[in-house]
């Protein structure tokens, strides 16, 4: 975006590397309940291992991501807790916050803080700066070991008290650390010699706090289950808090199981039932009651989930794996107080499944089927709303979801879904080049899940788009406009030689509940039977305005009659006719026929039916015109107007004093090397209150923007510029004007859609999720701002523009565990294997063709009776057009595989069998297509890689063995051309040129030259550090990004460009192993300038190397980016990531120091977390300012005080926030 004022590079070519999450895993530890005042809806905090999230669940059935923290260590346990605290009046309120044990050896206290600010003091359209409006800080935090918590000190349960009287810690060994909460949360003091000390001989399982009776608030009752010698048992203690916090009593349960048997899952206590628990195993569920247990020392009720099972013929392998009350905690409830009748939990199944276990008073014990359509696991209870109880599941290898199950009838319904990517296996990019779609998005498509339910996903990362009417087929629209006068709404399309008037009518039946365009011409009192230059309201929307080609027609809307009648029409004089008009409030400025002379006219209103026209200034310019804006502002005109020359230029008008001047001129030759490089349309983004971006739109594709500033009202000076390329079509603007001030935004119109809007620091750009529109215009509806008509495949439809940009996903289902996917760019369609298990366990393969937009099998073929395992799908390119599928299958008896060849074409064949090549081809009339064999080789052993070498040859490797494969000239089928050994499995590998790399099960990467002329690979150079290698991508010949097994990601390449040498420049430990790399080139990005900067011509400039982002792709669902940077931005962001890692606002939030972070993770260099850098676009200004002032005085002594300059806020908030929006 800014252009960038780097020095120049010091000569260093190391390889530095800017990582950044894009999105994490969604495997889920745990989900709490969260309530905050500033947010009207519920909301729930999601606890990763190194992440939290916070969620507003909208009306019960949608949700929205408010927050999300990288805390930067690993959380074993959370609470939620309230806490009183006093409001501005000094009144005293409760409020939730987050108590968090994790392995920094702390307990910490969190809170969320939304800062309420008026719309119009932010940018309601940026979500990063919406996000800036929360905040999680730490408001207490107790070191607890001195040491962090690992697997020799495993410290795994914290339980809350639910009157938020005490908290505890436990371990699975058999110590309970138990503190009293009897004030503010921000002054407790939680080390562990203000605890008491709990001990049990024996492994603690599992324990929780009881729902109280409140006749005695200073009473709590800690129940636990406890495991020695095989026995499980129950020991409850009794805390009190009256003075000091203390343990009365204390009482231990005979044995109640057996561990040999059968192992307790998890104790649950009963919101309903106040003092009783149930116990959950893997074959019974025990319900107690505390009285009974003390007074007989046995449960009340006992069923028995094993003949549950018969009775249900469920599998043999259901297990009930978690419980979940209904009901919250009811409040106030005293012993002498009836209990309720019944306490109803939700229990879930290790298939997904989820039964309705109903306790009571009698203790009674009953359980009834739910049927779900989907996977459902851990959920959480959220409220009770219309019959209907509302759950949150956070899943686990499997969508999360918001769902009811009915009260009465225990249907389950499905409200919305959060997708989860985990057990991702294999990942495609693709863009709208590619595919049948004509929206311009990149797209991601990953395959995951597990049998039988997996998925093939499609992200997309955007803006969404509503439809909200019926389409309307119209050709041959030249331009259209909406119209709102007083309440009635129109929509005007001018056509070559009339034109036509529509307007909505709502539409309601069962299918669909939305808007009909329908048509009303005879209403309005247009004229019909010409062209209109433009259509729109005027003064306030009580009158309509048409400016045909010799005229200017006034119409007002009489409520008293129900009509429109013409109260002014104006003629222009002898300057021909118009050819374009732009209106503000009641300004008219128009462009006549000889494209130079433009004059502006002002609208009064007299009374209701008389209206007046004046002239107020005329003046023509020396080149033609080519687009043209009107502004108004401090009740001065400013015109906006660019010319074919081509030039910009800017003319002042005062309108008190008829004062007339040119105050600003740019010449745009730069832009203009031939006949596209002419302006096609104009617009201005304002800004508070002294600074405008003028975005100009050229035929060729190119978007300029100016930053301009005003010192006074005829003082305007440039100070910024910004070109940005966004194809090779005209681009328009269309701006929405029912913002005002800061909110403002302007909708793009190229090959794809985007939101241009400004931001604190500058514009920025999103891209909307949309088919390619011909036209736009704004139209007013009474629920958002954000609503348009558009021309999208020759028809109009009103869409509404969401609110927020998002990474949005599609999924389509397939059976099976999904292994390999590739993309067929002949036939634009999915080929995907996935592996199933016959009724014997035995593993077999599915082959299917996909249409990757609404997942329509065109082909699926199942080797279940040869009880084969497609290892790999790949395609060889054997010329630059021309490619087969490979696929690989592997049968275990023989151990052999065989790798065919095919080609896939649609089904046209009337016969069952049909002869390709004197190769018999299987065709299922059933299917649409089939793949068309060319030929087949076969292996010895697995295979586990294949790939193209040179647009000719396929590698393949098998165990520690690679072969060269080649097509045979004369019988044009593959044939083995030469093999080689490595000395270990080879687990990945990967070619640029003539260079293959191979990664091996214990010696790292291996590089190879293939010989040309002998057609062999030769071994040139191995990585001295040996590792276990899953996967590996070359970026060039001197290159490759390379992941192992144990999470760690590193770089090789060619030092200084010495030959076959494989040095590693980069190396930092992500924790997830990465299963797959994907190399994205970045088309004219924002990112440009800030790599450009070592460029010394113009020249140098234009054949700099394209950009890439390397993807990694972890088999739990979490994705990174990875950008190569310059030395001079490495050198900045370090010591930017330094200063922030120890400022008090960016500092990790659990405890650790970010440098001790790192280390305690292994080594890492040449590495920058841009997760962390990304704090500071979220930080106030004020501390922004104080972590810049700190950066230029350490850059400066780095530098020995030789750069005389520093570097603002603006050019650090820009450059990170580029980074961040640079995704797929």
């Amino acid at each position: 975006m800014l252009s960038s004022n780097l020095p120049l590079n010091d000569g260093d070519n190391s390889c530095n590397i800017y990582y950044q999450t894009v999105s994490t895993s969604t495997y889920i530890k745990k989900t709490l309940k969260y309530k905050n005042k500033d947010i009207k809806n519920k909301c729930i905090v999601i606890i990763k291992d190194h992440y939290i999230e916070l969620y507003e669940i909208l009306n019960n059935t949608k949700y929205l991501l408010r927050h999300s923290k990288n805390v930067f260590g690993t959380i074993y346990d959370a609470g939620i807790i309230q806490t009183k605290v006093n409001n501005s009046n000094n009144e005293i309120e409760y409020k939730d916050v987050i108590i968090i044990l994790s392995d920094s050896g702390y307990l910490s206290v969190l809170e969320y803080k939304i800062y309420d600010k008026n719309e119009n003091n932010y940018y309601i359209h940026d979500p990063l700066n919406e996000e800036k409006r929360i905040s999680l800080s730490v408001i207490n935090q107790f070191r607890i070991s001195n040491y962090g918590f690992d697997y020799r000190n495993p410290t795994f349960f914290l339980r809350t008290d639910p009157l938020s009287r005490s908290i505890c810690i436990s371990s699975f060994v058999n110590n309970i650390y138990v503190w009293n909460i009897d004030r503010e949360l921000s002054q407790n003091k939680f080390d562990v010699e203000n605890s008491i000390l709990l001990n049990e001989n024996g492994t603690i399982i599992d324990l929780v706090y009881l729902y109280p009776f409140q006749d005695d608030l200073n009473k709590m009752t800690l129940v636990t289950l406890i495991c020695s010698d095989e026995k499980i048992y129950i020991v409850i203690y009794n805390l009190d808090k009256s003075d000091n916090l203390t343990c009365k009593s204390n009482f231990k349960s005979v044995p109640f199981l057996d561990a040999s048997q059968s192992m307790p899952i998890q104790i649950v206590a009963l919101p309903k039932f106040p003092e009783c628990f149930i116990v959950l195993t893997e074959h019974d569920i025990f319900f107690f009651k505390v009285n009974i247990l003390m007074e007989q020392n046995i449960y009340c009720s006992k069923i028995n989930l094993s003949q549950y099972m018969t009775h249900y013929l469920l599998s043999k392998d259901f297990l009930v794996t978690s419980a979940i009350p209904y009901d919250d905690f009811l409040g106030f409830r005293t012993k002498d107080m009836s209990l309720s009748d019944s306490q109803d939990l939700l229990l879930n199944t290790s298939q997904g499944s989820l039964l309705k276990l109903s306790i009571f008073s009698n203790n009674e014990i009953k359980i009834q089927n739910i049927s779900n359509p989907v996977s459902i696991s851990n959920p959480l209870y959220l409220d009770y709303f219309e019959g209907s109880d509302y759950f949150f599941s956070s899943g686990e290898m499997s969508n999360g979801y918001i769902f009811s199950i009915n009260k009465r009838t225990n249907e389950l319904n499905i409200h919305d879904k959060i997708p989860d990517f985990s057990l991702l296996t294999n990942c495609i990019s693709m863009n709208s080049e590619n595919s049948n779609s004509n929206i311009n998005i990149n797209k991601l498509y990953v395959t995951c899940g597990y049998h039988p339910n997996g998925n093939i996903k499609m992200i997309e990362n955007g803006i969404k788009t509503t439809l909200l009417s019926t389409k309307l087929a119209l050709e041959g629209i030249i331009e259209f406009w909406t119209a709102k006068c007083k309440q009635e709404q129109y929509i005007i399309i001018s056509l070559y030689y009339n034109t036509i008037i529509l307007s909505l009518q709502k539409k309601y039946n069962q299918e669909e509940n939305c808007e009909k365009i329908v048509n009303c011409d005879d209403i309005c009192n247009f004229d019909l039977n010409c062209r209109t230059i433009y259509a729109g309201s005027i003064l306030n929307n009580e009158y309509l305005i048409q400016i045909t080609e010799n005229k200017i027609k006034l119409i007002y809307n009489s409520e008293q009659f129900n009509t429109y009648e013409i109260v002014k029409e104006w003629n222009p004089g002898n300057n021909g006719k118009i050819l374009k008009a732009e209106i503000i409030d009641n300004y008219i400025m128009l462009k006549y026929s000889n494209s130079k002379t433009i004059e502006i006219i002002q609208i009064n209103k007299i009374d209701s039916y008389n209206l007046t026209v004046t002239s107020l200034k005329e003046f023509q310019l020396d080149n033609e015109i080519s687009t043209m804006k009107l502004m108004i502002k401090n009740n001065n005109l400013y015109i906006y107007v660019v010319t074919y020359e081509p030039a910009l230029y800017i003319y002042y008008f005062n309108i008190d004093m008829g004062f007339f001047d040119k105050i600003y001129t740019e010449n745009l030759d730069a832009f203009s090397s031939d006949e596209t490089g002419i302006s096609n349309s104009i617009e201005i983004l304002r800004f508070k209150n002294n600074k405008d971006y003028v975005i100009i739109g050229f035929r060729n594709g190119i978007l300029l923007i100016y930053e301009m500033e005003y010192k006074n009202e005829k003082d305007v000076i440039i100070k910024n510029s910004y070109l940005k390329q966004l194809g090779n079509i005209p681009i328009k603007l269309c701006k929405n004007n029912f913002y005002n001030d800061n909110n403002q935004y302007i909708i793009i119109l190229a090959e794809s859609t985007y939101k241009l809007y400004a931001t604190e620091y500058g514009i920025s750009l999103m891209t909307i999720i949309i088919p390619k529109i011909e036209n736009i215009a704004q139209y007013y509806h009474p629920e958002s701002k954000n609503v348009y008509l558009i021309e999208c495949n020759n028809s109009l439809q009103i869409v509404n523009i969401d609110k927020y940009k998002k990474i949005h996903t599609k999924e389509h289902n397939i059976l099976g565990t999904p292994k390999h996917l590739i993309y067929d760019d002949n036939t634009k369609t999915l080929v995907v294997s996935s592996d199933l298990y016959s009724i014997t366990n035995n593993v077999y393969s599915e082959i299917s063709i996909i249409n990757p937009l609404n997942g329509k099998v065109y082909f699926n073929e199942s080797f279940k009776d040869k009880e084969e395992i497609c290892t790999q799908l790949a395609k060889w390119n054997v010329k630059s057009e021309k490619n087969y599928i490979c696929i690989s299958m592997w049968n275990l008896k023989s151990n052999e595989s065989c790798v065919s060849m095919y080609n896939i074409k649609k089904n046209k064949a009337k016969s069952q069998e049909s002869v390709v090549t004197n190769i018999k081809t299987k065709v299922n009339l059933k299917n649409q297509m089939y793949f068309e064999k060319r030929g087949e080789i076969k292996i010895s052993g697995k295979v586990s890689c294949i790939h193209t070498l040179l647009n000719k040859y396929l590698l393949i490797s098998s165990d520690n063995v690679l072969y060269i494969i080649q097509i045979n000239p004369s019988t044009k089928s593959p044939i083995i051309s030469s093999s080689i050994k490595t000395r270990w499995k080879i687990t990945t590998l990967n070619a640029y040129e003539n260079y293959v790399y191979v990664g091996q099960v214990n010696e790292s990467v291996s590089l190879y030259e293939f010989d040309r002329t002998k057609k062999i690979l030769e071994f040139k150079k191995s990585d001295e550090i040996s590792k276990l290698i899953g996967s590996c991508i070359t970026l060039s010949k001197d290159s490759v990004f390379v992941a192992d097994r144990y999470g760690s990601i590193f770089g090789l390449s060619n030092k200084k460009n010495m030959r076959y040498s494989l040095n590693e420049e980069f190396n930092f430990y992500f924790g997830e192993p990465i299963m797959k790399f994907i190399q994205k080139d970045l088309n004219n990005n924002q990112l440009h300038s800030y790599f450009n900067t070592t460029c010394n011509n113009e020249n140098e400039l234009i054949n700099n190397e394209k950009l890439s982002i390397v993807y990694g792709l972890s088999i739990l669902g979490t994705i990174i980016k990875m950008i190569q940077i310059p030395e001079i931005l490495y050198k900045q962001f370090l010591i930017l990531q330094l200063i922030m890692g120890m400022h008090k606002c960016t500092k990790p939030i659990l405890g650790n120091e970010f440098d001790k972070y790192i280390s305690k993770h292994r080594i890492s260099h040449n590495i920058i977390n841009g997760d962390m850098l990304k704090q500071f676009v979220l930080l106030n200004k004020h501390e922004q300012k104080e972590i810049v002032d700190t950066f230029n005085e350490l850059w400066s002594y780095q530098n020995d005080n030789k750069i005389n300059s520093d570097y603002t806020i603006e050019y650090f908030w820009n450059i990170i926030y580029d980074f961040d929006k640079s995704v797929v």
